[in-house]
């Protein structure tokens, strides 16, 4: 894909959960990006108001999207997940190129 380096490897690992607030709404995958924007600053301007510590800049939870992968089932909307997330550890007030961000894409997978 032009404009992305992976910088690590795929790899499986055990994580602890992390608790976290989020903003659920239901997007086509055009024009997904832009409600993403939005919302990841919205949830920021409330954690930054609320005075909470956050490590990295945000990321998206993707509860249903219509796509394969390995922890789906299928559901008239398209494919639900387990968990599958997108975690954005670039502030885009520091870089705006979306392609320099670093960004970290964890997929649960199936037991």
């Amino acid at each position: 894909m032009p404009g992305v380096e992976i910088v690590e490897p795929a790899r499986v690992e055990e994580r602890a959960e992390v608790p976290y607030i989020g903003i659920r709404v239901i997007t086509p995958f055009r024009g997904m990006l832009g409600v993403r924007d939005r919302l990841l600053a919205e949830a920021r301007s409330g954690i930054k108001e609320a005075g909470i510590e956050t490590v990295g800049y945000g990321f998206l939870r993707l509860h249903v999207i219509d796509m394969d992968v390995l922890d789906r089932r299928t559901v008239p909307e398209g494919d639900a997940f387990a968990c599958r997330y997108e975690a954005f550890w670039t502030d885009p007030a520091v870089e705006s190129h979306k392609t320099r961000w670093t960004v970290e894409l964890a997929i649960l997978l199936a037991k």
